[in-house]
């Protein structure tokens, strides 16, 4: 199937059911449905449904937003686990909790993956980083490195933050 003929198949699709149809197939995708089962019942390769919906950038970020909608529904679902559990399902509880936030994390970084954050309080010299490199001997030959003998002004960078 020709690009061509998918899109306008996919477009096809989209105007015999009306404008839902694509918040519809929207919310398939951000509930984690497979991707492959969703493309297989409009008749399109998922790869084609998947280049559809990239190809315009409305689309695609209504589709980023399902799937962010999905994280919070896995989150939601994360929680009712653990409400529901009792004595003899708690490690069960547990698993499906640990899952569902891990791929609620996957799907929604910002919210709920995880953050870490490093603080660097450090002043680098490139006048003594220079003199260092100057010191050396290049790998594979006994010549010091003389090829910068460039005057450089010194300047001091401070690094204050930097997350991950």
């Amino acid at each position: 199937m020709s690009k061509a003929l998918a899109f306008a198949k996919l477009d096809a699709w989209i105007a015999e059911r009306g404008e839902i149809a694509f918040f519809e197939l929207a919310s398939r995708v951000g509930s984690g449905e497979l991707p492959s089962r969703i493309a297989q019942s409009i008749g399109v390769p998922w790869f084609a449904l998947k280049a559809w919906i990239e190809d315009d950038p409305e689309r695609m970020a209504l589709v980023e937003l399902a799937v962010r909608a999905g994280a919070d529904q896995l989150e939601a679902e994360a929680l009712q686990e653990v409400r529901d559990a009792d004595s003899e399902t708690v490690q069960l509880a547990k698993l499906r909790y640990e899952s569902y936030v891990r791929s609620a994390g996957f799907r929604d970084r910002k919210k709920y993956g995880n953050k870490v954050d490093v603080e660097v309080g450090m002043t680098v010299s490139i006048v003594d980083a220079l003199r260092e490199a100057r010191g050396r001997v290049v790998e594979g030959s006994s010549e010091r490195l003389d090829a910068c003998q460039t005057t450089y002004l010194p300047a001091v960078l401070p690094v204050t933050h930097t997350e991950i």
